[in-house]
């Protein structure tokens, strides 16, 4: 394991890490801010390496084509980790000891990022177009809306989405839909959103440390019929 991925470099011990990785995030994966559908899907590629490393290495049946097809697999694997691991800590929710246990990388308080503030500002978040389930999403700086950039300290941009007639309050009923380090984002609305059903997004922005600011008022899209009509979003009041 390099100091800067938490990814073990020899297959081998990936695949001990990985084995790991899939049993925990599948034990309970809401405490750690998982669905149990992104745990299933991790499990799937991870069991598909396994069968794709044992053929590889075993004489028999170490072919060309069971090494292209290990390769592939490892790569699936490398990547579902890695993302999930930034939802994780996105999430907030598992513990540093969780972390841990997962494999993850542990941020030290007193660390390198430990004097970035939070960001104490939302957002301007607006909708440019929808085409089919597609929505452009734009994020600018309420202080700079001219700026393309992310404001001084902001690392990055949490995108949260909600299916229904009116924005929820509660901060726990929005649904992580995504993470950007740039100011455009191209959301994709869920297969269960009927055409005409109003969708909402909201957004904040983070600090390398994963510490979130107020959320962004929200803009409500509409899913289209097909892909090829522009939708309107609107910037309705969520009073």
């Amino acid at each position: 394991m390099s100091a800067t991925d938490f990814l073990p470099r020899r297959e081998a011990d990936l695949r001990g890490w990985s084995c790991n990785f899939s049993e925990k995030i599948n034990a309970d994966p809401e405490a750690i801010g998982l669905t149990a559908a992104q745990a299933a899907d991790y499990s799937a590629k991870h069991d598909a390496f396994i069968t794709a490393y044992r053929l590889a290495n075993e004489p028999c049946t170490r072919t060309r084509p069971s090494i292209t097809a290990k390769n592939d697999a490892l790569r699936a694997v490398r990547r579902a980790a890695r993302q999930l691991a930034k939802i994780i800590h996105a999430a907030r929710k598992a513990t540093n000891a969780q972390k841990a246990s997962l494999g993850l990388t542990v941020r030290r308080p007193g660390g390198r990022h430990a004097h970035l503030p939070r960001p104490r500002t939302a957002p301007h978040l607006l909708a440019r177009s929808v085409t089919g389930r597609r929505v452009e999403l734009r994020l600018r700086d309420p202080g700079e809306p001219t700026k393309r950039g992310r404001p001084s300290g902001v690392d990055r941009a949490v995108i949260l989405m909600y299916i229904g007639d009116r924005p929820p309050a509660d901060r726990s009923q929005w649904r992580w839909r995504g993470m950007t380090t740039r100011t455009r984002y191209a959301a994709m609305m869920p297969h269960d959103a009927s055409p005409g059903t109003p969708v909402w997004f909201t957004a904040r922005w983070e600090n390398k440390r994963g510490e979130g600011g107020p959320l962004a008022s929200p803009i409500c899209a509409y899913a289209q019929h097909g892909l090829g009509a522009i939708g309107r979003a609107d910037r309705r009041s969520a009073a």
